[in-house]
């Protein structure tokens, strides 16, 4: 008497992988895309949370702070902790370290600047609308998209690809340059205007 074995054939076994890898290819994309815009969204948090610390900061001691994450500079930390007496710093103004999450190991810090590269044109007229110094969030290591993203979500000007009024120039986020950055650029430099005085 023969005992009828169970279990799958091989046509099943191979229709059964063919229907996983054809869900992972369709998936994969979209899981990649969902991590791009997670991390465009927490940014987007950060920076409001740069900004009241700024503004803190601003209020305390009347100028503006400079804050460097990778330095190791102690008076370049001056949202976390006070490196030579700043009459007024009540901080910490941020619970933990900047961190570049985009490109870990790149820079994510707070600066401030006189220059007129330093300056914001909020209405794309052409004319930098903040005079004195600026404080500004500097991101490095983004490819375009990611920076265009940051604009995007920040001004609502990512379709503005041209003129005053185009994201990487217009607005409170443009290019360190204020030019646009190649569709395939991968060291992408971003200031976010945070306050002026």
């Amino acid at each position: 008497m023969k005992s009828k074995m169970s279990g799958f054939t091989l046509v099943e076994m191979i229709g059964v992988l063919a229907i996983i890898g054809i869900l992972a290819a369709v998936a994969t994309p979209r899981i990649f895309e969902a991590i791009r815009e997670s991390r465009v969204s927490a940014f987007v948090e950060d920076v409001s949370t740069i900004r009241t610390a700024v503004t803190s900061y601003y209020k305390d001691t009347g100028q503006f702070p400079i804050h460097n994450g990778l330095s190791a500079n102690a008076n370049q930390h001056q949202l976390i902790r006070q490196g030579t007496a700043v009459a007024g710093w009540k901080g910490p103004y941020l619970g933990q370290e900047l961190v570049n999450e985009f490109k870990p190991g790149s820079n994510l810090l707070v600066t401030t600047g006189t220059a007129a590269a330093n300056q914001f044109d909020f209405d794309g007229n052409g004319t930098a609308d903040t005079t004195g110094t600026s404080s500004f969030i500097q991101i490095d290591g983004l490819t375009a998209d990611q920076a265009m993203r940051i604009s995007d979500a920040l001004d609502k000007d990512g379709a503005v690809t041209t003129g005053g009024k185009a994201w990487f120039t217009g607005g409170r986020v443009k290019t360190n340059n204020g030019a646009a950055p190649a569709a395939t650029a991968t060291n992408v430099v971003l200031f976010v205007h945070i306050a002026s005085n």
